[in-house]
C-alpha cells in the first residue's frame, strides 16, 4: 500500500481485481497510470485492449491500439490485434488500411498478409488475394499456411492445376496438419473432374486416408471419401 509498482505484473495484479469486481472504470485509472510510468509496454496495451473488447467496447480497444502504433510502430502484435478488431465488425477496408501500414512499418511479415488476403477473401476477391499469399511466400518460401491459403483461393477461381501444386506444398510442410491434408485432398478430388486424366483421384484417395490414419473419426474426412 502506497508503493507504485516496479514491473508489468505488479501493474497488471490490481488491474485484474477490478475487473473481476466489475469495475472497469478503475482498472482503466490503473493502466493509464501504469502506461505513463512504462510507456513501451505491449503487455500492458495488448491487455488494456483485449479487456476493452470482452466489453464490446471496440471503438475504444481501437483508440488503445492507435496509441500503441503510435509508442511502438514496428510491433507486430499491435497490426495483428488492431487488424482483428476491424475484421470481426466486417469493416475490411479499414482492416487492409492496419495491415498496410504494418508492412510499412514491421516490414514484409507474413502474418501481415495473411490477414490481408483473409479480408479480401471475405470480399471475394480472390485474386487480390492470391497477391498477398503470394508475398508471403516470396517473403518465406517455408511458411506452410501462405501455401495452404495460396491454394485454397486458386481453388476460388479455378486455376486447379496451381491450387493442387500450393496444397501439396503445404502438406508436405505440414505433413501432419489435418487442415493441410483436407484442402489438398478436396482439390486433388475436384481437379479429377475437372482435369480427368492426371491421375488426381488417386491422389485425393491418397491424402484422404492419410488424414484418416491420422484422425480415424474425422467424420468429415470419412464422408468426403466414402462420397468421393
Amino acid at each position: 500500500v502506497g508503493q507504485r509498482p516496479v514491473d508489468v505484473d505488479g501493474w497488471l495484479d490490481p488491474v485484474r481485481y477490478y475487473l473481476h469486481v466489475g469495475r472497469l472504470d478503475r482498472a482503466e485509472e490503473i493502466l493509464d497510470d501504469a502506461l505513463a510510468a512504462m510507456p513501451d509496454s505491449l503487455q500492458l496495451y495488448l491487455f488494456w485492449g483485449t479487456a476493452l473488447e470482452k466489453e464490446d467496447r471496440h471503438e475504444d480497444a481501437l483508440a488503445v491500439y492507435r496509441r500503441a502504433s503510435e509508442q511502438l510502430p514496428d510491433s507486430l502484435s499491435v497490426y495483428l490485434m488492431w487488424g482483428w478488431n476491424l475484421e470481426q465488425r466486417k469493416l475490411w477496408d479499414a482492416a487492409v488500411d492496419v495491415y498496410r501500414q504494418g508492412i510499412v512499418n514491421v516490414g514484409p511479415e507474413p502474418q501481415l498478409y495473411i490477414r490481408w488476403g483473409i479480408v479480401y477473401g471475405q470480399q471475394q476477391r480472390w485474386h487480390d488475394a492470391i497477391g498477398r499469399y503470394r508475398k508471403v511466400v516470396e517473403t518465406d518460401s517455408m511458411y506452410a499456411d501462405g501455401h495452404l491459403h495460396w491454394g485454397v483461393a486458386l481453388q476460388k477461381v479455378g486455376e486447379w492445376d496451381a491450387a493442387v501444386a500450393r496444397l501439396a506444398r503445404a502438406a508436405e510442410l505440414m505433413p501432419d496438419d489435418g487442415f493441410a491434408l483436407f484442402y489438398l485432398g478436396s482439390a486433388l478430388e475436384q481437379a479429377s473432374r475437372e482435369r480427368p486424366g492426371h491421375g488426381y483421384f488417386d491422389r485425393a484417395v491418397t491424402a484422404f486416408r492419410r488424414l484418416i490414419e491420422l484422425s480415424p473419426d474425422d467424420a468429415y474426412a470419412l464422408n468426403y471419401l466414402g462420397y468421393s
